[in-house]
């Protein structure tokens, strides 16, 4: 697509399966492309990650993925040009989800 041919670009469950890079590379693409990125990131901030870990430790699950905290997350945006504008629960400490909402860098 032409840069710029989107109000809004949506990325949902991807990024708890890639590594920085590719966080980073894809929220570029997005960017490219859109005024306005959304994408969703998983957080460390609830009782079933918290469970994860007990379970981890106890021997009884292997190391839970990777969970971003709000710096990651603003670092990661930066990295790609973009500001973090909000960070939206979809439902606070019960979902492992955050909602980023990330606009371009204003000159």
């Amino acid at each position: 697509f032409p840069p710029n041919s989107f109000a809004a670009s949506i990325c949902i469950r991807l990024f708890n399966l890639l590594n920085r890079s590719g966080r980073v590379a894809a929220l570029r693409e997005l960017a490219r492309v859109s005024r306005t990125v959304i994408v969703s990131y998983n957080h460390p901030y609830t009782m079933k990650h918290l469970s994860r870990l007990v379970r981890h430790r106890l021997g009884r699950r292997s190391q839970p993925r990777e969970r971003f905290n709000r710096e990651c997350v603003r670092s990661e945006a930066a990295e790609a040009g973009l500001e973090l504008q909000k960070l939206l629960w979809v439902a606070p400490v019960l979902s492992e989800v955050w909602l980023a909402v990330l606009t371009k860098h204003t000159q």
